[in-house]
């Protein structure tokens, strides 16, 4: 399974040209979602993840990437955290993300949160 399309191919992290890569063998190695090398300029998430998780590791990673450029000193845990917050805040709001914008959308009728496809498929039902 490839990357989620939501997720650029290269992002520009404080100067610092990061890749994304997949590696498949991260889950099943390192029980890691994902890894940062600031120093290499890559950063890797497990395609195996579902799409949502995809797109928080991500915004995990990168924020692992700011704190290493900018000297902020962040355990797992926070980074984590601050990550899912990042992640659903940009996801419920319809934020670009990269040059591609996150396309979820919510129901007037019950404010349930759908993919643009599901959308407009239930906008005509």
């Amino acid at each position: 399974m490839p990357l989620d399309p939501r997720i650029p191919e290269v992002t520009n992290i404080m100067g610092v040209r990061m890749t994304v890569y997949e590696n498949p063998r991260l889950l099943a190695s390192d029980n890691l979602r994902g890894c940062c090398m600031h120093s290499q300029g890559r950063i890797e998430i497990d395609p195996l993840l579902c799409p949502d998780q995809q797109c928080e590791t991500y915004w995990h990673e990168v924020l692992h990437a700011v704190a290493y450029a900018v000297e902020v000193k962040m355990d797992e845990d926070e980074v984590s955290r601050l990550a899912r917050g990042l992640f659903q805040v940009l996801r419920a709001n319809g934020l670009a993300f990269g040059d591609r914008e996150i396309l979820y959308y919510q129901l007037p009728s019950n404010g349930a949160t759908l993919t643009a496809d599901a959308y407009v498929k239930a906008r005509q039902e």
